[in-house]
């Protein structure tokens, strides 16, 4: 029997990295592919990089994680026909709103005039307490942003300033769906998962923890296992 493909889409700063220990746990069940997001400045030059991943003519199940989950939701917009299953990990689907928009371009400034010590240094801002002590899920974030870089930063805050809101899609999707959270996650807290849920029809909700925002280096084997569920939903 052949794999289902999977497109996995990573996160602001993340490199493929981010998904890798998730990956390799469930490389007996998927053929796996995992965007890069770099380049990109807009959530729509992001799905359609993401969606070349998918062969032509084929479906494929895709999962985003945080800025990715934004960039699932456009690439059900752009291409509906080519998804089979959708997994939202750590993310919502609501436009910025004035306030955030206004701290992110502060946050861009800073990062401007110094990007180690804005971007890089805090790495353990979006961890569960009990794993701000854990040097490698650490180094891989900080190791992350460095590969990502000054550039990267921009257009990711430039992508997520403008984004669309998709409720309304996501309302309308007739596929298997499964949304995953941190308990503990601060970045997007997890009434926002629950609104996520509540908004697809079917969709499961699924608890990492413990677990902040960076459930897949966290929790990589729960994330996994909720993902294996989904995926023989």
């Amino acid at each position: 029997m052949s794999k289902t493909r999977l497109v996995l889409m990573p996160g602001m700063m993340n490199t493929r990295a981010a998904w890798r220990g998730v990956a390799a746990r469930l490389e007996d069940v998927a053929d796996i592919r995992i965007a890069e997001f770099g380049p990109f400045d807009s959530i729509a030059a992001m799905a359609e990089s993401a969606l070349a991943l998918i062969d032509e003519g084929q479906q494929a199940a895709i999962a985003g994680f945080s800025m990715g989950g934004f960039v699932a939701a456009e690439m059900l917009r752009q291409a509906p026909d080519r998804i089979s299953r959708v997994a939202l990990v750590d993310t919502s689907v609501r436009i910025e709103t004035p306030r955030q928009a206004q701290a992110r371009d502060e946050l861009v400034a800073a990062a401007q005039a110094d990007f180690d010590a804005v971007v890089v240094a805090p790495a353990a801002a979006n961890v569960h307490p009990d794993h701000r002590g854990d040097e490698a899920i650490l180094e891989t974030i900080r190791q992350m942003s460095r590969e990502v870089g000054l550039q990267g930063y921009l257009n990711h805050n430039h992508a997520l300033k403008h984004r669309a809101d998709y409720r309304e899609l996501l309302a309308g999707l007739s596929i298997p769906a499964t949304v995953i959270c941190g308990t503990s996650d601060e970045m997007t807290p997890p009434r926002l998962s629950e609104e996520l849920a509540a908004l697809i029809p079917g969709a499961t909700l699924q608890w990492i923890e413990p677990a902040g925002h960076m459930t897949l280096l966290e929790q990589p084997e729960q994330v996994a296992q909720a993902l294996r569920q989904w995926l023989q939903q």
